[in-house]
């Protein structure tokens, strides 16, 4: 006899349970539910269905095992040239450059021309948390321009511009002039392309953009197309930020040193913003900025211990 789904009153959404067992995100997962590739206890799932810990997840036939793993939170130095996107079809995508041994959801985007951290985790809580927009999580940039700002237009970008995007004016933000064309812009929204397109509001061009920043997360001193575990202060942090509780499962030996990861990175001509431009390459970009490969040392590791290339998940 075929066992029914969980009622829509127990558990959660099937879109949602996708993303906790980190296999992809809720808007995937809507779009193999509406395929016909997802059953719930031998059923054919539909949008909005709910399962609990005792039903069985079947993506294309094939039974998906749920896991109660411990919290993964990595902070990933994304290279410009790198795109954010999970499907593996894109070149250059950002699971395949940060190469994890186990599967994870990155937390929001930056765009391919902008680089710096992101961060990614295996727990879909962690990343729905971070995102809603009225929780207002602080995202930090160091922005240089093509020509230098006034005065006014900087008060004008603190204020509030409107981007074009149909949802009027940008939350005002705070903003501290680091010289003539560099700033250092503090959101705490995330629209698309943001920060580039309020520089366009005034008639400028951002030249670079790297994020420093998310909430109590700095990106500090790992070196660009590395990644790094959390330590266990930082996940604590994370989570009373988030209002989850202390983090289960992590310990504090958690190797935390920068991760060399076996992929080759990109290389996109600094002259052109046309992504026909990337390519690979393992001389550093033009910016003169170490990466692998570069020959020149990378900013000294604030844990003092040598970089570990095994890739290997924490204990």
């Amino acid at each position: 006899m075929t066992q029914k789904p969980a009622s829509d009153a127990a558990g959660i959404r099937l879109n949602r349970w996708f993303t906790d067992q980190g296999i992809c995100s809720r808007r995937e997962a809507d779009r193999w539910i509406e395929g016909g590739r997802v059953a719930v206890n031998g059923a054919p799932a539909v949008l909005g269905t709910k399962v609990g810990p005792k039903d069985k997840v079947a993506l294309d036939g094939r039974v998906l095992v749920q896991r109660t793993a411990r919290p993964i939170v990595i902070a990933y130095n994304k290279p410009v040239g790198i795109e954010c996107t999970s499907d593996p079809k894109v070149p250059n995508n950002l699971l395949d450059a940060v190469a994890y041994p186990e599967r994870l959801v990155h937390i929001g985007r930056l765009d391919v021309m902008s680089e710096g951290l992101i961060l990614l985790t295996n727990r879909g809580e962690i990343v729905n948390r971070i995102l809603r927009g009225e929780y207002e999580h602080e995202k930090e940039y160091l922005v240089e321009l093509s020509q230098p700002i006034a005065d006014d237009q900087l008060s004008r970008l603190a204020r509030g511009v409107d981007i074009g995007d149909g949802k009027g004016r940008t939350k005002p933000c705070q903003i501290d002039r680091l010289g003539p064309a560099t700033l250092r812009i503090v959101l705490t929204e995330g629209r698309n392309r943001q920060i580039r397109k309020m520089a366009e509001a005034i008639g400028n061009h951002v030249r670079r953009l790297e994020r420093q920043r998310i909430m109590n997360l700095r990106l500090g001193t790992l070196p660009r197309g590395q990644w790094r575990h959390l330590s266990l202060d930082e996940m604590r942090e994370l989570f009373l930020s988030l209002g989850m509780g202390e983090p289960r499962g992590v310990t504090r030996d958690i190797d935390t040193r920068p991760t060399l990861p076996s992929s080759s990175l990109v290389r996109i001509d600094s002259t052109s913003e046309q992504r026909g431009s990337l390519r690979p390459s393992g001389r550093p970009p033009l910016s003169g900025r170490p990466t692998r490969g570069d020959a020149r040392p990378a900013r000294p590791d604030l844990t003092a211990r040598p970089q570990s290339r095994s890739g290997r998940p924490p204990r």
